[in-house]
């Protein structure tokens, strides 16, 4: 995928709402790229980066963020990144969660019950992750065959947490 016709894309939809934020991951063979901006893409350097620089991946995440959870701010910009068994695991989220489940992750937390994975900023979205972290690292001590964790994801947290999505 060029990077530069994604963008292109995400700079035409955002020029009315400013409010937006841009956020764009790129794995490719040696890692983790991640470019973060609090500011509107079609004001942004780092999107003029990004749609500039030659990008080559086989795995693209982009999110456009209107803040509806925490300020805007580059601690709660899209994709979020956590080490999860010496491998970076990359989480955005659309839509919002609800207080039932932003008290219940605040409870693990106070009671200690987070431990591998708090969040660094105030989105939902974060808290989330964070949840799915602790989750997963509370369930398994070393990372599981893909189908196991598949399984995992399918029956056990993604039915807990859609009940919990606005």
């Amino acid at each position: 995928m060029k990077m530069a016709l994604a963008l292109h894309f995400f700079e035409r939809s955002e020029c009315s709402n400013n409010d937006k934020t841009n956020d764009e991951t790129a794995n490719d063979s040696t890692g983790l790229r991640l470019f973060h901006d609090n500011r509107p893409s079609h004001l942004s350097p780092v999107a003029d980066l990004v749609n500039n620089y030659p990008i080559k991946a086989m795995n693209v995440i982009a999110h456009i963020r209107k803040a509806t959870q925490g300020q805007n701010c580059l601690a709660n910009t899209h994709p979020f990144v956590r080490e999860v068994w010496g491998e970076q695991w990359v989480f955005a989220h659309n839509g919002q969660m609800n207080s039932e489940f932003i008290k219940r992750c605040q409870r693990l937390q106070d009671n200690g019950n987070a431990s591998h994975c708090q969040p660094v900023g105030s989105t939902d979205s974060e808290m989330a992750f964070c949840y799915l972290v602790n989750r997963l690292k509370s369930s398994f001590k070393s990372r599981p065959d893909d189908k196991t964790l598949f399984n995992f994801f399918d029956h056990t947290v993604s039915l807990s947490l859609c009940q919990w999505v606005i």
